[in-house]
């Protein structure tokens, strides 16, 4: 049966929520600011530079948590050299961590399948049967080489 360590990503968030977040989207912030994370920026269609002239302007420390499939990390790689530019530290080793946290997931928003299952579980870790089917989507998602099922 699949399990998930609960206790591993509690700890490791712990180190994690304090810090300024970039995201793509709306859905990504809601998910980061479900698991206790307060300084979410999403970038959301606005021009990249304003954003990060926007950001940059209150943070001196960012994570950028762009998805992680081929877009996301071209996103992360522009973001990354803009925010330098602004003499704002982007801490690279931390969205590593975070993406060791969800190793099964290579979009933000869909750390929301793992937060629904936790919730409605009760057997300490256990995925239900139910339950299953939505942890498996990504397993689906990922055979089908990253297209839309």
């Amino acid at each position: 049966m699949l399990r998930i360590d609960v206790e591993t990503v509690e700890e490791g968030l712990k180190n994690l929520v304090g810090e300024a977040v970039v995201v793509e989207g709306k859905r990504d912030k809601k998910v980061l600011k479900s698991l206790g994370f307060k300084r979410v920026y999403d970038i959301s269609g606005k021009p990249l530079e304003d954003f990060v002239d926007r950001v940059a302007e209150e943070e001196r420390e960012i994570i950028i948590l762009t998805d992680f499939d081929k877009e996301g990390r071209a996103l992360a790689a522009r973001l990354v050299r803009l925010f330098e530019s602004r003499d704002v530290k982007v801490k690279k080793e931390e969205r590593m961590k975070f993406h060791k946290l969800f190793p099964q997931f290579k979009k933000i928003e869909e750390i929301r399948f793992f937060l629904k299952v936790i919730k409605e579980d009760d057997h300490h870790g256990e995925i239900s049967a139910i339950n299953r089917k939505i942890h498996n989507r990504t397993g689906i998602h990922s055979r089908w080489g990253g297209r839309k099922t």
